[in-house]
């Protein structure tokens, strides 16, 4: 478990860091992202292929990083939420700066595997997806998602359709 923590923050580390030079912005200070809020509990409802699954908390972060970009300084945030061992869903959204809608730009990932040939990933190039945070702060995080179009299936293909996506963590 601490050796997937540690890759999802090197992830993290490396997607700011992406972040920040698509934005021609320089961090500020630290290199290394700030954890806001770690979470340890809640789960992730939803429906693949017209089967439900209800998936508990594995892991999950909101990571801030302050950037300057033109003189001006901004704070990149990054919700990064792990559910499930055997059959797991995972989210990692970018650019969130509280409750509301994020959509295709902020999506860095979104994925759920359930079994051999039953995944599904997000994919700019095949559909889209909205993301409805009701909650993002060191409290829990908190909302819903919906996709249309095709999700892939990790080899290029089509995924099964995911919906009625729901899901919480708090620490």
């Amino acid at each position: 478990m601490r050796l997937v923590r540690e890759r999802s923050r090197l992830g993290t580390s490396i997607l700011l860091f992406a972040v920040a030079c698509t934005l021609g912005a320089t961090p500020t200070g630290a290199q290394t992202p700030k954890v806001v809020a770690s979470y340890t509990k809640g789960q992730i409802g939803l429906t693949q292929g017209g089967k439900a699954y209800t998936l508990p908390l594995t892991s999950g972060e909101l990571q801030s990083m302050t950037l300057s970009t033109g003189g001006k300084s901004m704070e990149v945030r990054i919700l990064s939420l792990s559910y499930g061992v055997t059959q797991t869903a995972a989210i990692t959204l970018s650019n969130i700066a509280g409750p509301g809608r994020y959509e295709n730009l902020s999506i860095v990932a979104f994925s759920v595997f359930t079994g051999q040939d039953r995944q599904s990933f997000w994919s700019a190039r095949k559909g889209s997806c909205t993301f409805d945070l009701r909650r993002v702060d060191a409290r829990g995080a908190e909302g819903t998602a919906a996709c249309t179009g095709d999700m892939d299936d990790g080899r290029g293909g089509k995924g099964l359709p995911v919906t009625g996506v729901k899901f919480s963590a708090a620490p």
